[in-house]
């Protein structure tokens, strides 16, 4: 998995030099099929253009970089920045002090646990102060407060 995410670096340097940002860029490891990633990335510009040449243009990134060999990909999930799913990681993210590079389990929400996640890229800046259904003050996971 180590060179599949290094390649991925490369791609979000090369979304952020042509689009001029990127505010997160993340693989999740699928739990119902084996060696599947979802690619999941948000971008104000996926907000403002929301069309099929934003995928295109992700997939051609992709394949340019794999070789054509992208079969490890599930799905590809683009967000706008505002959009619950992403600030909710944001949110969580934040609250463990976890950083780009962080590869592990994430507590999302008391509904959803992703049980690998490789955090590729974060805009911390963007999503600084951000407040969602957990309580940002928790000592343990046993201690969640939800709204």
């Amino acid at each position: 998995m180590t060179f599949i995410l290094d390649k991925f670096k490369s791609i979000v340097d090369k979304i952020i030099s042509d689009k001029d940002t990127l505010d997160f860029f993340a693989v999740i490891k699928r739990f119902d099929i084996e060696d599947k990633w979802d690619v999941v990335l948000s971008a104000e510009w996926i907000k403002q253009s929301n069309n099929q040449e934003d995928l295109v243009y992700i997939i051609e990134l992709l394949k340019n970089e794999y070789d054509d060999k992208i079969d490890f990909v599930s799905r590809l999930l683009t967000f706008s920045p505002d959009e619950k799913f992403i600030t909710d990681i944001a949110e969580s993210v934040t609250r463990n002090n976890l950083n780009e590079g962080y590869r592990g389990e994430i507590v999302v929400s008391e509904d959803l646990i992703i049980s690998e996640i490789n955090i590729i890229r974060l805009d911390k800046v963007k999503y600084q102060g951000i407040k969602t259904s957990v309580s940002a003050k928790v000592d343990s996971l046993d201690e969640m407060i939800f709204e």
